[in-house]
């Protein structure tokens, strides 16, 4: 199995996606920032996790990921579309290099949430905005997911 982790900065979710990964398989992080991915390294060599590589890249770039079309299994963009004016780009990206039948997890920050931890509540998308987005590029919704009180995810399938 290969997962691309966009905009990974240091690693969290591309750590724990490396742990329970196949033998063979691999995750590639990515990450416009080199002090996150630097970071990433360091965790992943003490960690023993010799299956994470790291590409520091624009992903708003349309061929920021430098992957092939349909070379991956899974794509994680945690707490990234928030930080871009690119949201399509973005997805579009993903869903490009997603093999059929192959997964995108998006994690973003819940718009309704009154609380002050994260970023600014206009900069937030909404579930349905992304679904819209992600539909535009044969990603189907699988589900959507609860992650708490300020985090919700979307899990969709690459449909042929």
């Amino acid at each position: 199995m290969i997962v691309a982790d966009f905009g990974a900065g240091a690693g969290h979710f591309a750590l724990e996606a490396a742990r329970h990964i196949s033998s063979g398989g691999k995750v590639i992080a990515f990450d416009i920032l080199e002090g996150p991915l630097s970071v990433l390294r360091r965790a992943a060599q003490e960690a023993h996790l010799y299956n994470i590589e790291t590409i520091r890249t624009d992903l708003e770039r349309p061929d920021g990921s430098q992957l092939k079309d349909s070379s991956v299994d899974r794509v994680i963009l945690a707490n990234i579309l928030f930080e871009t004016d690119q949201k399509e780009t973005l997805i579009r990206a993903a869903c490009r290099i997603l093999k059929q039948g192959g997964k995108i997890v998006i994690v973003e920050w819940v718009p309704e949430s009154q609380s002050s931890l994260g970023p600014p509540h206009k900069t937030r998308l909404s579930k349905e905005t992304i679904k819209n987005i992600l539909s535009t590029f044969d990603c189907d919704v699988e589900r959507e997911l609860t992650l708490g009180a300020y985090h919700y995810g979307i899990v969709a399938k690459k449909e042929p």
